[in-house]
């Protein structure tokens, strides 16, 4: 007990002698604090915020960017709209040989029989019977594709009328055209002959025949009903 109060006189003694170093401490303890929490305070203040709005320009910019798009797919539906080509009309073509008498018929579904072959055979055109040296014209306007000449189908016209419709004329005893020349319709081509061998025995005729895009076809599908 006497050492407690001992100790406590002395503490007494000594904060009596360094009073002005005790004040002089507490003050500037207490403006280290302040100033600390001034500066914590600061930077607090001064820590950005991150803005959480979106950028309207930005979305501005990708509205505009999709309303492009749209457009050129519009556009590119707008050409290829364009890029579809129209059915052509149907055509009808003239007799090729004026006054003709029709002599063997279109038959490839069933044989016919072959005078010159002795045989029964397809016959992928319809023959026209006309006097030798009668002319054969263009049944349709076209450029003329080719010129040939063979002992089996005779002298040969073949004119291109586009969208893959061609046109045949053979057994002609002569041609009234070259190949590249641009024909309207009712424009000769030549006459009429029996050079086509394999139907010598038929007499003088015009074998006409129809291609489209590479197949045989009916010619009946162009002529006129009255013409047949």
């Amino acid at each position: 007990m006497n050492k407690i109060k001992s100790g406590a006189k002395k503490v007494g003694q000594f904060l009596r002698k360094n009073i002005y170093y005790v004040l002089i401490f507490c003050c500037v303890a207490a403006i280290a604090t302040m100033f600390t929490v001034a500066m914590v305070q600061q930077n607090r203040d001064e820590t950005p915020v991150i803005n959480q709005k979106p950028d309207l320009d930005d979305n501005n910019d990708d509205n505009q960017n999709q309303d492009g798009n749209n457009d050129n797919d519009d556009n590119d539906n707008n050409d290829n709209d364009n890029d579809e080509q129209t059915p052509p009309q149907k055509i009808t073509f003239i007799n090729p040989v004026e006054d003709a008498v029709v002599g063997k018929e279109f038959s490839m579904d069933a044989l016919v029989w072959s005078s010159t072959l002795k045989q029964y055979m397809t016959h992928s055109g319809v023959d026209f019977m006309a006097e030798e040296g009668t002319a054969v014209v263009a049944v349709y306007g076209g450029t003329v594709e080719s010129v040939t000449n063979d002992t089996l189908n005779g002298l040969t016209v073949t004119v291109n009328h586009g969208n893959g419709l061609k046109t045949i004329y053979g057994s002609l005893g002569e041609s009234k055209v070259e190949v590249g020349q641009t024909l309207t319709q009712g424009q000769q081509i030549g006459t009429v002959s029996d050079s086509c061998l394999a139907e010598s025995a038929d007499g003088s005729h015009l074998h006409f025949e129809v291609n489209l895009n590479g197949e045989i076809t009916d010619p009946y599908e162009y002529l006129t009903v009255s013409e047949k």
